[in-house]
């Protein structure tokens, strides 16, 4: 895997990651969505969806990064 990531195309791939993951992640930490206080992906997967929401929901309205 780190052959592939210091290759160029990885580089050019990861550095993309940055603009199109990060600020969805940054976002979410900024709204206090730290850590879920339920154990297993079932019942985590509504609340996440809530989060996911709310992002599109400001990015339409542009106040998201």
């Amino acid at each position: 895997m780190k052959t592939r990531i210091d290759s160029r195309e990885g580089q050019l791939l990861y550095s993309r990651r940055l603009g199109i993951v990060g600020p969805v992640f940054g976002n979410l930490h900024n709204h206090h969505l730290r850590r879920f206080t339920l154990r297993t992906r079932h019942k985590v997967d509504a609340p996440w969806k809530l989060f996911a929401l709310m992002h599109n929901v400001q990015k339409l309205q542009g106040k998201a990064p």
